[in-house]
């Protein structure tokens, strides 16, 4: 009875953390606000990240990939932009806080990008912010922002 109790309880305490996720939900890109040398903010951009156990799943068009939160190595399955320039085939991530979303992704094992995923503090503008290499040897600086749908 006692293991339970205790199921049901840590199984509350996880769906109350994630519940109030202010990462969680649509996200579209404002371009006049957003700055990249590599991706075309022309083209519209809706990103929406959905709860997954143990992570969040980011979605970007058709494409999606799973992030498991847990600051351990795991191999990148489904795709991104990021995904594809950087040739990344391994990610880290971590929940520094409620609102903050930080991945490193890692090439042969080698850090190839990293990217911090902020949410405001109204919880209505999420800023993204990317550093790395890419698959040519090209070295970005991106500052995307997205606004809460």
């Amino acid at each position: 009875m006692r293991i339970v109790a205790l199921a049901i309880a840590v199984t509350m305490f996880i769906t109350s953390a994630w519940a109030g996720d202010p990462l969680v939900g649509t996200w579209k890109r404002n371009a006049e606000k957003s700055k990249s040398a590599l991706i075309d903010l022309s083209r519209p951009s809706t990103h929406t990240f959905t709860q997954i156990p143990g992570g969040v799943r980011l979605q970007v068009g058709p494409r999606s990939v799973d992030l498991i939160c847990d600051g351990k190595e795991h191999a990148v399955v489904g795709g991104t932009n990021l995904r594809e320039t950087t040739g990344a085939d391994t990610y880290t991530a971590t929940r520094r806080d409620n609102s903050t979303l930080e991945i490193t992704y890692l090439r042969e094992g080698k850090v190839v990008s990293t990217t911090r995923h902020q949410v405001s503090s109204d919880g209505r503008v999420l800023t993204m912010t990317s550093d790395g290499v890419s698959k040519t040897g090209e070295k970005f600086h991106d500052v995307l922002i997205y606004e809460k749908q």
